[in-house]
C-alpha cells in the first residue's frame, strides 16, 4: 500500500467524522491499483521464466544429444584400437613365424661359381675401401702431428730466421767486443794508477 504524506498527519477531529468513508473508499481503491501492477509484474516474470524453462530444456536436449555422440565416438574409438592392436600383434606373430621357419635354398654348380665371385668381389671392394680409408687417416694424422709440432715450435721459444738472425748475431757480437774492450782499459787504467 502506497502511503503519502498526508497518511502521516493527524486529522483533526472535524476531519476525521466524515472522511473516514471517503477515505476506506481511496485506500481500496489503491491497494486494488497495486494488487493488480504486481499481477502485471509477476505475468511478465512468468512469461520470461516459460521463456528461459523452454531454453533450459532445449539445452537439456543438446547435452544429452552430445554425451550419446560421445558414447558412440568413445566405442567406435576402443574398437580401433582394439582392431590396430589385433593388427599389431598379427604381423608381430607373423614375423616370428618366419623368422622361425627354414628356408632351404638350392642352387645349381654355375649359381655357387656366380656367388663365389659376387662375394670374392665384394671382398676386395670391402678391402679397397679399407685402404683408402687407412690412407685417408694416414694423411690426417700426419697433418695432426706436423701442426702439433709448429705448434711446440712456436710456443716453446724464441726463435731468429733470415735476416733478422744475422743483424741479431752481429750486434750480439759487437755488444761482446765492446764490453770486452772496456774491461781491458778498465783494468789497464787501474793497474798503473
Amino acid at each position: 500500500m502506497r502511503k503519502s504524506k498526508y497518511d502521516t498527519m493527524q486529522l483533526s477531529p472535524t476531519q476525521t467524522d466524515g472522511n473516514e468513508c471517503g477515505n476506506d473508499k481511496i485506500d481500496s481503491i489503491e491497494n486494488r491499483i497495486e494488487h493488480s501492477a504486481e499481477i502485471v509484474a509477476l505475468e511478465e516474470q512468468t512469461k520470461t521464466l516459460k521463456q528461459l524453462i523452454v531454453e533450459l530444456q532445449k539445452i537439456q536436449t543438446y547435452g544429452e544429444c552430445t554425451m550419446e555422440e560421445y558414447r558412440k565416438s568413445t566405442k567406435a574409438f576402443n574398437a580401433a584400437v582394439q582392431s590396430s592392436d589385433n593388427i599389431v600383434n598379427g604381423i608381430c606373430r607373423s614375423i616370428a613365424r618366419a623368422e622361425k621357419s627354414v628356408i632351404t635354398v638350392r642352387l645349381s654348380k654355375e649359381e655357387k661359381d656366380e656367388l663365389a665371385n659376387h662375394r670374392q668381389k665384394l671382398i676386395e671392394g670391402e678391402k679397397n675401401l679399407l685402404e683408402a680409408q687407412v690412407m685417408e687417416i694416414r694423411k690426417v694424422q700426419e697433418t695432426h702431428w706436423k701442426e702439433v709440432r709448429n705448434f711446440f715450435k712456436a710456443e716453446s721459444g724464441f726463435y731468429l730466421t733470415g735476416k733478422m738472425a744475422k743483424l741479431a748475431l752481429y750486434t750480439f757480437w759487437g755488444l761482446y767486443a765492446y764490453f770486452c774492450i772496456t774491461l781491458g782499459i778498465m783494468i789497464i787504467c787501474r793497474l798503473l794508477h
